[in-house]
């Protein structure tokens, strides 16, 4: 067995000495060398117990010092200072003490102060804009001043529009904005125009003016000679509108173009203004129907609250012949502010035109149920269990030798389908969801239920297993949504049908029945059974 090798003498001081310049954070011996140098230590290697203690104290103290200087620099920084200098002279203008080292309750007296400062320098600074708005707006023109600079929200979005124009543009805008801010200052407002755009960012004031001013080249008068006269801010920039670009007076209800979102057609529905500020009838604008003599008269009386394609709309039914409660009924429709398959849609509103015993309320049902039938894809499933879009249930729907009877009857029996399918899968997921929480049921065993996902979190299942079969769920809901129609496609698609009734039965247990509620009027009774 071999012996223990003994370390000599020189050994075990040269382990010492190592473990001693590792513990003053030093890496090697000439880094040691210097560093005892420039703290007034020998440089020699061979030193007493008592010496080393010594460098290490001061290396600890060493160490000490430099956090505080990061603490203190980071504390100098969070006050928006550069220096101890210059946190120094700001704590000796302020009288506060000039000393590094602070207690808690010390830094915290001096952030309340300087919060309060820049609350007090921020306030002057928006009353001095408020006081002299006009100033503000040609230094954001003059690129004389940066948005972070700027307090109010309009100010802020007058430099956003700034930064997208140029040149004579730009020089338009700005003599619009100080003349609205001179006369009719409510017109730099950031509020809604027309309820009927939501929160578009078109649909403001300010981004109006700035369509007016996009328009520059077309202006026959100058901003700096109108002179609001209603104090109605819709009314005041409809003056401004006319006065800038109308020879001829315009309906107010196309207004509305210059607040259009910039995803619809804008080009085409300001065309309608221009076409009829230079003289022209709306009959040869470039409509998206078919006007009359009849409709074009009416149309300039359209209701002011009205876009200008809702009163296209408008003044198609009360042309026909409609009353104006079935045109505010059919607004309220999705063929308020949609011209898409206008032939087919222009077929519909003849049909409630020339029927004015049909109940009102049954107008929006009425025009869900041809968009179902006519437009709307029906789910099916394809061999591999995936859903994809098919054709609408009846591609060919006319309204040609309906009458409202039969129609309302359909109508009727779509909505008690729907209730009825939708009352099945409720029952079924919630039973399943009763049987998971009570442990009697395996959530990888779930079949094909419709329902949502809500209903499972208030049944309080598992959040991680909710996400696990949650794409599970949603594909059987989307399987018995339709069962009739996905049965239809399956058997013409040649596929082996397999059709999920409402009363099916979903874990062993039946589902629930339900009789189709009937939709009730107000003068006719049931939709299915009313006749007019």
């Amino acid at each position: 067995m071999a012996k223990k090798r003994h370390r000599g003498a020189a050994a075990r001081q040269n382990h010492d000495l190592t473990a001693h310049i590792g513990s003053l954070g030093l890496a090697s011996i000439s880094e040691y060398q210097t560093w005892c140098r420039t703290h007034g230590f020998p440089a020699s290697l061979n030193k007493t117990w008592d010496l080393r203690r010594q460098e290490r104290a001061f290396a600890e103290e060493l160490a000490e010092k430099r956090d505080v200087e990061r603490e203190v620099m980071a504390y100098i920084g969070e006050l928006g200072l550069e220096s101890v200098e210059a946190y120094q002279a700001w704590c000796a203008s302020r009288g506060f003490s000039t000393g590094l080292q602070k207690s808690d309750s010390q830094r915290r007296r001096e952030v309340e102060f300087l919060q309060r400062e820049r609350a007090d320098a921020a306030f002057q600074k928006a009353t001095k804009e408020q006081r002299n708005p006009s100033r503000v707006i040609r230094q954001i023109a003059d690129h004389r001043i940066r948005q972070k600079d700027l307090h109010g929200d309009e100010l802020r979005r007058i430099h956003d529009l700034f930064q997208r124009v140029a040149g004579e543009e730009r020089s338009a805008f700005t003599r619009m904005l100080l003349r609205v801010e001179k006369r009719a200052d409510k017109l730099l407002s950031l509020d809604a125009v027309y309820p009927q755009y939501g929160q578009s960012p078109a649909n403001r004031m300010i981004d109006g003016l700035f369509a007016l001013a996009s328009q520059h080249q077309r202006w026959i008068r100058q901003p700096e000679s109108w002179k609001p006269e209603r104090y109605n801010t819709r009314r005041q920039f409809g003056s401004l509108a006319r006065h800038l670009l109308a020879a001829y007076d315009v309906p107010p209800c196309l207004d509305s173009v210059w607040f259009l979102p910039e995803y619809g057609d804008v080009g085409r529905a300001r065309s309608w203004w221009f076409h009829i500020v230079d003289g022209g009838n709306i009959r040869r604008a470039d409509l998206p129907l078919q006007f009359t003599k009849r409709m074009a008269h009416l149309f300039q009386f359209a209701p002011d609250d009205l876009t200008a394609h809702q009163s296209l709309r408008w003044a198609q039914i009360v042309g026909m012949g409609g009353s104006e409660h079935l045109a505010e009924a059919v607004l309220a429709t999705p063929l308020g502010g949609s011209f898409e398959n206008e032939e087919f849609w222009e077929s519909v509103v003849k049909f409630f035109v020339y029927n004015p015993m049909l109940d009102l309320n049954a107008v929006a049902p009425m025009v869900d149920y041809i968009t179902h039938q006519k437009y709307t894809p029906e789910q099916v499933e394809d061999p591999n269990g995936a859903m994809l879009d098919g054709d609408p249930p009846n591609p060919g729907f006319s309204m040609r030798g309906r009458t409202v009877d039969s129609l309302l009857r359909q109508v009727d029996e779509w909505l008690g389908e729907l209730a009825k399918e939708k009352k099945a899968g409720d029952v079924a997921l919630r039973r399943v969801v009763r049987e998971i929480v009570s442990g009697r049921r395996h959530v990888g065993l779930v079949g094909r239920v419709s329902g949502q996902r809500g209903l499972v979190a208030a049944a309080g299942v598992d959040g991680r297993r909710q996400e696990r079969h949650e794409g599970r769920l949603a594909s059987a809901g989307q399987a018995q949504r339709r069962p009739h129609q996905v049965e239809r496609q399956r058997r013409a698609a040649g596929t082996p049908v397999h059709r999920v009734r409402p009363d099916e039965t979903v874990g062993g247990e039946a589902a629930d029945s339900c009789a189709p509620p009937r939709l009730i009027s107000p003068r006719m009774g049931s939709l299915g059974k009313g006749g007019v």
